[in-house]
């Protein structure tokens, strides 16, 4: 028997999707799940618990369990296994999800959980791996089996030469195939999804969606109060900052994402559990410190190539979800692009307006010049376009523009909100 603990991942969603990808291929099934309260979408129990998470970054929990060919273990021992196991590991409340995998020769198993418990704490886990291997210890007995080392299929034959002799070593390869990719390898092969909550008023418990929509955008990183706006609109929630009253504050409105229009009354800070106008600012203070310079490298490395390769903005953003990003155009009277506002998900980034390499003049010349052309693109003027793009974006930054000016003010055109103007 092997047992391996993964290293934690900032999102469930990756463990889930990666077991998840090969039920749906037919190599994996659900065993068991405890603590799931709808067995038929179980994580959302998961996201639910990580999205109550304080300051843990990374609270996914991902396990593979191994029993060896002389071990024995049926379903029913995995499962009553599992079980005692996490309970060891102080897991024994937590939502769990046991897969089957029979991708390989050998039956394994997974086991996705997360590392926070539904108050927002944070399970212990410090010598966690420590502690496991005296559970196992503890367990073998009772449950019949080896404990193993994870090296029984290396073998420690000669390997030929793949230059001196490479027909031997091509037959060698044949009889010794390279590992399953391991569950911390997955997100190296794709982009899991990054799943995250939206309003939805057919689902009843306004106020409680509202307030979990608000802590859910206080885990990113935004600037300025039209960047958290744009966030909020995103999820499903409109905000307003009501300016003919002495004290400033904030409310917040449903939205019906279908038709696009308000579907609730709104609702004053001061009646929901979450931060106040106040906290927001600090927020916004604190995050303006922050180096977003990887960050924003990434995205506009992603951004430009999907403004090249999509023959259209619905194609473009399709592209961008498959990153985990969606991008947010704003328009003028005239049809115009006047900015947008970029929201990273898998970084739990915001950002707006002009960036390093990729200015809103841009993202219009790609609206006027393929969007909105009316005609098909040819290949070669995608790529002068994109070239176009790219000469603009190193124009900027020859010219030295950045995001200070819009990081010094909490909006365009807007005056500084905080305690000052109170």
């Amino acid at each position: 028997m092997v047992v391996k603990i993964s290293p934690a991942a900032e999102s469930v969603t990756s463990s889930f999707n990666y077991n998840d990808f090969k039920v749906e291929n037919g190599v994996a099934t659900i065993l068991y799940m405890e603590n799931i309260d709808d067995v038929q979408n179980p994580l959302d129990t998961l996201i639910h618990y990580e999205n109550g998470r304080g300051r843990c970054r990374k609270p996914s929990f991902h396990m593979s369990i191994n029993p060896g060919p002389k071990d024995k273990m049926t379903d029913g021992k995995v499962v009553a296994f599992t079980r005692e196991l996490m309970e060891g590991l102080g897991y024994g409340a937590q939502p769990f999800i046991i897969f089957r995998h029979n991708d390989i020769e050998r039956e394994h198993y997974h086991v996705v959980s997360v590392r926070v418990d539904k108050t927002g704490k944070k399970i212990n886990d410090s010598n966690e791996h420590r502690r496991c291997q005296k559970l196992l210890e503890q367990l073998a007995k009772k449950y019949g089996f080896v404990i193993g080392n994870g090296k029984e299929s290396v073998k420690q034959d000669h390997v030929p030469n793949p230059y001196k002799d490479p027909e031997a070593f091509e037959q060698w390869l044949e009889k010794n195939p390279p590992p399953d990719y391991l569950p911390e390898d997955a997100e190296l092969l794709e982009d899991p999804r990054v799943i995250y909550l939206r309003f939805d008023k057919s689902k009843g418990g306004a106020k409680k969606q509202m307030e979990e929509i608000v802590k859910q955008a206080m885990k990113y990183h935004f600037t300025s109060i039209d960047q958290f706006k744009a966030l909020m609109k995103h999820f499903g929630v409109a905000v307003d900052l009501p300016k003919s009253v002495r004290k400033l504050y904030l409310t917040y409105s449903g939205i019906d994402l279908k038709r696009g229009t308000r579907c609730t009354d709104r609702i004053h800070e001061k009646y929901l559990d979450i931060p106040s106008l106040e906290g927001v600012v600090l927020h916004m203070e604190a995050e303006k410190g922050r180096d977003k310079e990887v960050e924003e490298a990434r995205l506009v490395g992603i951004v430009a190539k999907a403004l090249a390769d999509g023959k259209d903005k619905r194609e473009v953003n399709k592209l961008l979800a498959k990153k985990n990003i969606s991008m947010i155009v704003t328009k003028g009277k005239d049809g115009t692009v006047k900015d947008v506002t970029y929201i990273d998900h898998a970084k739990h980034t915001v950002f707006s307006g002009n960036l390093k390499g990729l200015p809103v003049s841009s993202v219009e010349k790609v609206r006027k010049e393929v969007w909105e052309a009316g005609k098909p693109i040819t290949p070669q003027r995608k790529t002068s376009i994109l070239k176009e793009l790219l000469e603009d974006a190193l124009e900027i930054a020859a010219m030295g523009r950045n995001r200070k000016n819009e990081d010094r003010r909490y909006g365009p055109h807007k005056k500084p909100i905080g305690p000052q103007r109170r």
